[in-house]
């Protein structure tokens, strides 16, 4: 007997109609993966954390929360994990003679077999120790002999101040390789971790200078630098004026922005303090992590208070200045912040003469409020022979120096980060609730299975159909398969 045409159409129409509704089921336990599902996640905790912070706002609550925001940003940045007091080995190079002053070439050794070259800018006869800034460079090839470096320093000179100019990892003399390296961080150790390790050598290379007024150390920095000059000034007291030049910012405009650029393919960690979106914004300089409590550049803001602080930034961060003028008033010192709007361009001349008067006032007590217009000044080509701390034709790549230092960790200390999750990183998503799903007129819930060998947090996903109205319910385990 042949089946008529009619009952073969309405089969395969039934069987269409069946898998339809199979892949609409699907898609209801499954939806379809976003692209951007965990950056968005991940973006929608960075947010959730920092609108937990509660910034300082009295001298008494700056005080009471100082020590534990720099015990945690400490830990964050993991640069105690690196050997202390440095084998300096500081050696002049050479000397370059100018109109009134002096510039030292300079190397000294932060890590073992890992070399920093600087310049110091010394005035000519001083007859007595004077005070020092430390200009921390940001990302250009030319390092401390950029044309704005080299601006500064000489400026500097000029009024009477000793200025150590450094190359960071990967810039100027030490450019033959990236600047970053992303293994430290198996040992706890940040790249600004590195950077702020750097920057205590060049301060104990210029506290051992006899020329240098050990009492009077300003800092100021531009770009990354900028943010290693937050960084330092939140930590160490011995920077009693700081000048960040352009790295102020909130830190989820700043994730939003990296974000947008892919993070830069993972080779630019400068501004990426593990955990700190926790405790700290740019006011508390990123506040710590859950259950602990870290800051946001309000709370950076707080823990350098009431030591001088000039901020040369973007009008974005009025916000975080109003906050500051709020907190150095509760100490009566409102005269010891200030901020000057820059285009974002660099150490431009006009920010140089605003830090000019500012460490005028603050380190020299020379009056403030006068405008010190910066001289005309001759800079020499960043390559020039004469500015170079080493031989023809070499560099002093940092590379190897910090993989053998990460090796020795890896050997000798466990693992700062182990057992860390996203939670503990990143914060606690938003409160979202959880979506109510029914498929064929049954309840439907995704869940997660334990592994019975797996490690902990290494759950399967899986989703449990009510099968029936007395609650019996099945479980399936979702499969990389459809």
């Amino acid at each position: 007997m042949r089946a008529s045409p009619s009952i073969g159409c309405a089969v395969l129409a039934l069987v269409s109609i069946q898998a339809q509704n199979t892949e609409a089921e699907r898609a209801a336990i499954r939806p379809p993966l976003k692209p951007e599902a965990v950056q968005d996640n991940l973006e929608d905790r960075a947010r959730a954390a920092l609108d937990r912070i509660q910034h300082p706002m009295t001298r008494r609550a700056v005080e009471e929360q100082r020590a534990n925001l720099r015990k945690h940003l400490t830990e964050s940045l993991g640069y105690r994990l690196l050997p202390w007091p440095p084998d300096l080995r500081a050696n002049v190079t050479g000397t370059i003679q100018r109109n009134g002053y002096h510039i030292d070439k300079v190397v000294f050794q932060s890590l073992p077999n890992v070399a920093v070259t600087a310049h110091l800018y010394v005035p000519d006869g001083l007859q007595a120790p004077a005070p020092a800034v430390l200009f921390s460079n940001g990302h250009s090839k030319e390092g401390k002999a950029g044309a704005n470096a080299q601006a500064f320093c000489i400026n500097m000179a000029r009024l009477g101040f000793i200025v150590l100019s450094t190359d960071p990892i990967g810039q100027g003399e030490r450019s033959a390789e990236s600047h970053h390296h992303l293994e430290a961080l198996l040992v706890g150790l940040s790249q600004p971790g590195i950077a702020e390790y750097e920057t205590q050598c060049a301060l104990e290379y210029l506290r051992l200078r006899k020329e240098v007024d050990a009492a009077r150390i300003g800092m100021t920095g531009v770009d990354g630098g900028g943010f290693n000059t937050w960084i330092t000034a939140a930590l160490d007291d011995r920077i009693v004026a700081a000048v960040p030049v352009d790295d102020t910012f909130d830190f989820f405009a700043q994730v939003h922005r990296m974000r947008a650029v892919d993070w830069n393919q993972a080779e630019d960690q400068c501004q990426l303090v593990p955990g700190i979106l926790q405790y700290a914004n740019m006011q508390e300089l990123v506040a710590m992590i859950a259950p602990r409590e870290y800051a946001n550049m309000q709370e950076l803001v707080a823990m350098i208070a009431p030591r001088a602080l000039l901020m040369i930034a973007g009008p974005d961060t009025h916000d975080i200045f109003e906050y500051g003028q709020r907190v150095y008033a509760t100490f009566e010192r409102a005269d010891r912040i200030g901020q000057f709007e820059s285009d974002g361009g660099g150490y431009q001349k006009h920010g140089r003469e605003a830090a000019y008067e500012f460490f005028l006032h603050v380190l020299m007590n020379r009056g403030r409020g006068l405008s010190k217009a910066e001289q005309q000044t001759n800079v020499v080509p960043f390559d020039s022979p004469e500015l170079a701390c080493l031989p023809k034709g070499y560099q002093a790549p940092a590379g190897p120096g910090i993989a053998e230092t990460v090796r020795r960790l890896a050997n000798t200390a466990p693992s700062a980060r182990s057992g860390l999750s996203v939670e503990t990183l990143a914060g606690q998503p938003p409160e979202r609730g959880v979506p109510e799903m029914v498929v064929n007129s049954f309840p439907v819930q995704r869940e997660n299975i334990g592994t019975e060998h797996g490690s902990p947090g290494h759950d399967s996903p899986a989703w449990a159909q009510s099968t029936s109205r007395r609650g019996r319910w099945c479980r399936h385990p979702f499969s990389n398969r459809r």
